[in-house]
């Protein structure tokens, strides 16, 4: 009976959520989603989704993000072949999703939370106005399917532990690595699957007589196949992705300016106002230097902490929503590495669960108190103002450019707004504009070389391609071994009619990153555009491939060079581009060796097999 009221309770207030985010299928494309999926060809329709599984994310020119979700982008295709491409679908499908977590919510807690105050965790999570960014702009479904994947795999292995017979066990593990497998594919924060499932295990109620060992290694097999998937897929770009505003900071600058963000963290979760779409530098200050704001950060988040290490045997539903919140946010906290955001209201989804679940059970403890009154009349009060500030935000996201407005009178400081403006106005044409937006964005943080390396890319649509170079130029100086700014310069010198200077300045590319993919690429480009002798275009081309590990290509085409190298007389330049040869010759050769001697033993089995 206990999990039936339990169940109606999370069915309550998974359609409270849904009635709640019903007005988003108002919305059109917005944020991202223009991009992702209005004019992203992968995603429509299911088939070429499908096809596009071993693909990253972003398509190029963004591939260096190193994203890989093809879990979310083959939803997408689904999305786009059952209603012809109709917006309203996708946001519908989103408010879906959101209800669906909602109930897993209340689920998950419920196992150590009566049902009245396992009801009012799912509807504070379910109106929470930090969710509007999640559900109403599509492409927060990634985070949606995260969360759902993660709630689902702890209720599937609690089903695993509780099994009595052999057979129940290994369905129930089979559907709890499945889970698990389908969650990392969603997005990338499903990695913190692993530590969830165990963290529910160390507070279960009941103290289980097996260890569970095959559970455990089964999700951490999976979760390792992920990684080398994803390292596949992405290559060099898998986990690079780096805000510009962390560019040249220390480490300690960087947890400068973290640990005071923190504070805007706490405060959005517990007073959900003043929120935004992007919290970039100048939204959120850069700190330099230690001050009393990343005191007082470090001792909250601390206190945070040590609030779910005391409760996890008086309160271990608040114990496991305080370390779900820690774990889901730990890849972007910029704590241990700098990540691709600083602070994200769409990254916060599943960590919505901690302040549900600690005003739930601070109404419960009011209510046993004798207070119910107080508590109900604080429990409607909080439900109708979050449910409000959430009505009246979903519209923010109705179309590409209102974001960029509203965002632009609340923080006219945000310089990534002005970036966003840019590619709005590129987007429709208006490239001169584009161009300008792009050079305030620049002003407003000189440290992004992102910045100028795009700038660089409309003056040359803009046809100024002198300034393009100055801004490539720039762009390179502030990130000199980036392949993406290399290139650009590159690019730039060959329109402005420079072909010897790109092929010198490719040159000294190479002298600075010799391993990186991107820079060969740019580098093979240079050499084809810039008439140079065939020698060193099959050079460039080999120690392309051979950074790419294709030894058949790279053979060939070193070949080639040596073959070519007739000239007698040689510039010092030719003669450091040369030097290129010689670890490539050297993998060449061990690759051949290696090939050899495998070659050997698979004939010397096959004579040992046929007696011959």
């Amino acid at each position: 009976m206990r999990d039936l009221t339990t169940n109606r309770a999370g069915l309550i207030a998974a359609a409270v959520g849904f009635v709640v985010f019903l007005p988003s299928l108002a919305n059109g494309w917005s944020g991202d989603d223009t991009l992702m999926i209005h004019t992203n060809e992968v995603v429509h329709g299911a088939g070429s989704a499908l096809r596009a599984w071993f693909e990253t994310y972003w398509r190029p020119p963004f591939s260096a993000a190193g994203l890989y979700r093809p879990l979310t982008i083959l939803t997408y295709g689904i999305d786009w072949s059952l209603a012809d491409g109709a917006p309203w679908w996708f946001h519908l499908v989103n408010v879906g999703l959101h209800a669906t977590a909602t109930w897993l919510v209340v689920v998950v807690v419920g196992a150590w939370l009566r049902p009245t105050a396992a009801l009012a965790a799912g509807l504070v999570f379910a109106l929470h106005p930090v969710h509007v960014e999640a559900v109403a702009n599509v492409v927060g479904r990634a985070e949606l399917l995260v969360a759902i994947g993660v709630l689902g795999a702890v209720i599937v292995a609690r089903r695993y532990r509780a099994s009595e017979t052999a057979s129940a066990r290994a369905v129930w593990l089979t559907a709890t690595i499945v889970v698990v497998a389908l969650t990392l594919h969603a997005k990338e924060s499903g990695v913190i699957a692993l530590p969830v499932l165990a963290l529910d295990h160390a507070l279960s109620a009941r103290k289980d007589v097996r260890l569970h060992g095959a559970l455990y290694l089964g999700v951490a097999a999976v979760t390792v196949g992920w990684f080398h998937i994803w390292n596949g897929v992405a290559g060099l770009y898998a986990g690079t992705a780096s805000h510009g505003g962390f560019f040249e900071l220390t480490d300690g600058q960087r947890l400068s300016t973290m640990f005071p963000a923190y504070l805007d963290l706490l405060r959005i979760l517990a007073i959900p106002v003043n929120l935004s779409s992007d919290y970039s530098p100048q939204v959120i200050a850069l700190r330099l230097t230690w001050s009393w704001e990343a005191t007082l950060g470090l001792a909250s988040t601390s206190a945070f902490a040590v609030l779910g290490a005391a409760t996890i045997r008086r309160a271990p539903a608040v114990a496991f929503s305080i370390f779900v919140l820690l774990l889901s946010y730990a890849p972007v906290a910029n704590l241990l590495f700098p990540s691709g955001v600083i602070l994200s209201e769409r990254g916060l989804y599943l960590g919505i669960v901690a302040p549900a679940v600690i005003a739930a059970v601070a109404i419960d403890v009011v209510t046993q108190r004798g207070r119910g009154r107080f508590a109900v009349a604080g429990l409607a009060f909080v439900v109708v103002a979050f449910g409000f500030v959430s009505v009246e935000r979903i519209p923010f996201w109705k179309d590409p450019l209102n974001p960029i407005l509203e965002e632009q009178a609340a923080h006219p400081e945000n310089y990534r707004n002005r970036y966003l403006l840019s590619e709005y106005l590129s987007y429709v044409g208006d490239t001169t504009l584009a161009l300008s937006e792009m050079l305030l964005a620049g002003e407003l943080n000189p440290r992004d070389p992102s910045i100028p390396m795009y700038a660089s890319k409309l003056a040359l649509a803009d046809g100024r391609p002198d300034f393009a170079v100055r801004l490539a130029t720039r762009a390179f100086s502030l990130h000199p071994t980036d392949g993406r700014m290399q290139e650009t310069v590159i690019t730039s010198l060959f329109e402005a009619d420079m072909p010897d200077s790109a092929v010198a300045f490719a040159h000294r590319a190479l002298a600075l990153n010799p391993t990186s993919v991107r820079t060969a690429r740019a580098v093979v480009h240079a050499m084809e555009r810039g008439g140079v002798p065939d020698w060193q275009r099959q050079l460039a081309a080999a120690h392309g491939h051979w950074l790419e590990q294709n030894p058949v290509q790279a053979t060939l085409l070193l070949d080639s060079a040596s073959a070519g190298l007739s000239t007698p007389r040689l510039e010092p330049v030719d003669c450091r581009f040369l030097e290129l040869m010689i670890p490539m010759a050297g993998w060449l050769r061990q690759n051949v060796e290696v090939q050899l001697d495998r070659a050997r033993a698979q004939s010397e089995a096959c004579r040992g097999e046929t007696g011959a």
